[in-house]
Parts: C-alpha cells; structure tokens; sequence
C-alpha cells in the first residue's frame, strides 16, 4: 500500500468517525441515553413514579443490568399501550 494510498484510507475512517450518522448509531446503543428517552416517555405520561417498576421487570429476563435494546423495547410497549387506552377511553392529552 502506498503513503497516498495509506493517507486516503485513514482519511475515509476519519470522515466515517466524524459523521452524523456515525454519531447517531452510537447514541442508539448507548444505555444512558435510551434511558434518558424512557424517563422523558415517562414523565410526559405522568408515570415516573412508576420507573423503578418497569426497570425491575426488565431484571426478570434473567439478567442484572439492562442495555439500550431492552429500554427501548419497553418504551415502545408502553407507548403503544397507553396510546391505546387514550384512543379506547377517548382520553385527549
């Protein structure tokens, strides 16, 4: 491999390291952020005081800490449940 060929390789990595999309992909996976997203889900709801409830259900999977896939998979249920009961009960936020 050449130096410019080197040069432009290293160049490529630095520009993918740099990216928005790069950046994005890490925030995904990164448990305190999902978290963060959960908390917000939460409070806007008016069920924060309930966080520690469904973050104890999430160590039922057998495991004692929980990462950004299984925060987000409860968050989405959540979500989904309570848009469902607002719809079903004719609830207006």
């Amino acid at each position: 491999m050449t130096l410019i060929q080197r040069n432009v390789e290293q160049l490529r990595r630095e520009g993918i390291k740099n990216s928005k999309q790069f950046k994005e992909q890490k925030n995904f996976y990164d448990a305190d952020q999902a978290l963060t997203e959960f908390e917000d889900m939460l409070q806007s709801n008016h069920l924060i005081t309930h966080k520690s409830k469904y973050l104890e259900y999430l160590k039922t999977s057998g495991r004692d800490d929980f990462d950004s896939f299984q925060i987000r998979t409860l968050g989405k249920f959540l979500s989904e449940l309570i848009n469902d009961i607002k719809i079903a009960y004719e609830i207006k936020d």
